[in-house]
C-alpha cells in the first residue's frame, strides 16, 4: 500500500507545488493508464484464484498499519526525527555545519536551498518527495525504522546541497580557514559512516 500511496503522494504534492497541471494533464493521463492496467490486471487475476479472501486481508492489514501499531512497533511523532539523531548524527552535524557557514547570507534551511515557488522542477521535487516520505511514515501508527528508508535519498540530495552552497559562501568570503574546518567536518562524517558499515559488517 505505501509503495503505492508515496510515489502518488509525490506526484500529487509535485504538481501543486507547481500549480501548472493543465500544461501538463497528457502525461499525467499516461501515467495513470500505465499504472491502471498492470494494477488492474493483477488484482483481476488474483481475485480468480479465491475471490476477496487475499485481497481483504491485504486491505485490511495496510489499514490497520496506519490507524493501529502492529506487533507493538508503537512510537512517537519524534520516532523518525530519534532515527535520524541516531542513525544519521554525522550528516546533520555536517548539515547544521553548514548553515553556520552560510549565515548571516542565509537564516532558513529553505532558503539555504534557494527554494522558492519559482524554483526549478528538481527543486520542486526533491522537496516534495522529502515532505511526503517523511510526513506519511510519522502519520502511520506502526512505526519501524525501515519505514524512513524511502527519505534518506532525498534527504543525502539536500545535505549536499547544503554543503554545496557553505563552500560557495566560503568561497566568495574569501575564507579559507572556513572552508577547510567544513572540509574536515565532511571528511570527519564520511569516515564516521563508512567506519561504521565495515563495524557493523564484522
Amino acid at each position: 500500500g505505501m509503495g503505492v500511496l508515496m510515489p502518488l503522494a509525490i506526484v500529487v504534492a509535485f504538481e501543486a507545488w507547481r500549480g501548472r497541471t493543465g500544461t501538463r494533464r497528457r502525461p499525467l493521463i499516461a501515467a495513470a493508464v500505465l499504472f491502471l492496467v498492470p494494477v488492474c490486471a493483477w488484482g483481476f487475476a488474483r481475485w480468480s484464484i479465491d475471490g476477496f479472501a487475499f485481497l481483504a486481508k491485504l486491505w485490511t492489514g495496510e489499514v490497520a498499519r496506519v490507524t493501529s501499531p502492529v506487533e507493538t512497533h508503537t512510537g512517537t511523532p519524534l520516532f523518525y526525527f530519534n532515527v535520524l539523531l541516531k542513525y544519521q548524527y554525522e550528516w546533520l552535524i555536517a548539515a547544521t555545519m553548514s548553515l553556520f557557514v552560510m549565515r548571516p547570507w542565509t537564516r532558513t534551511w529553505l532558503s539555504a536551498l534557494r527554494l522558492r515557488p519559482q524554483s526549478s522542477s528538481g527543486m520542486a521535487l526533491l522537496i516534495s518527495w522529502a515532505a511526503i516520505t517523511l510526513l506519511i511514515p510519522t502519520v502511520m501508527q506502526t512505526k519501524t525504522t525501515w519505514y524512513l528508508n524511502p527519505f534518506y535519498p532525498a534527504f543525502a540530495v539536500c545535505v549536499a546541497l547544503m554543503l554545496v552552497r557553505a563552500f560557495e559562501r566560503a568561497a566568495m568570503l574569501q575564507r579559507r580557514g572556513l572552508a577547510a574546518a567544513l572540509l574536515a567536518v565532511v571528511v570527519i562524517a564520511f569516515g564516521a559512516v563508512e567506519g561504521r558499515i565495515i563495524w557493523d559488517a564484522n
